[in-house]
């Protein structure tokens, strides 16, 4: 049986703007030098992105996207050097990281605004989001946040302090710069 002409038309259409299709996003998406794994389900507005904690992945967050992903699209990623994402120069701070999920999000065509969820490190990266890109931003929910002005230098000769992956003073010093969100 053949479709009418805009029958056919308008199914093109609709795969094209993604109607009627998969709702998961997933793969890698270039960032700069290097790339970050992204996973997208569900359609709508705002979008909810899901920021790990430290040393954490974009795995952490499958359960409630599962179960939120039918009201609207929700996205969790892995920062860099985390998961399925590629390294970066080190250490890393909440803002370069923020500039990262702002980069990832346009880059990946994730419409905005958006409900940043973030939990520790990650509630400290989406306050300097929040505030950097506030624009962009329709909510914020921190959840275990530290305080801004929590900041203790990790023990000499711990790992933390010998090698570290974030430079956790400047994302403390960068999170207590954050006074007002709007």
């Amino acid at each position: 049986m053949t479709r009418p002409r805009s029958t056919r038309i308008a199914l093109f259409m609709a795969a094209v703007a993604g109607i009627g299709c998969a709702n998961v996003k997933t793969g890698l998406v270039a960032v700069g030098d290097h790339r970050l794994f992204l996973r997208c389900e569900g359609h709508g507005s705002p979008a909810v992105i899901f920021e790990a904690g430290a040393e954490r992945t974009s795995n952490d967050w499958k359960a409630i996207m599962d179960v939120l992903a039918s009201q609207t699209r929700v996205c969790a990623y892995d920062r860099a050097g985390l998961g399925r994402s590629d390294s970066a120069a080190l250490p890393r701070s909440a803002r370069t990281d923020a500039a990262d999920l702002q980069a990832l999000l346009h880059n990946a065509g994730v419409p905005g605004p958006y409900i940043l969820v973030g939990h520790s490190y990650g509630a400290v990266v989406s306050r300097v989001f929040a505030k950097d890109f506030a624009k962009e931003m329709s909510g914020l929910v921190l959840v275990d946040s530290p305080l801004a002005d929590f900041y203790h230098p990790p023990p000499a000769g711990s790992q933390q302090a010998e090698k570290p992956s974030i430079d956790w003073e400047s994302s403390f010093n960068q999170a207590s710069q954050v006074t007002d969100l709007g």
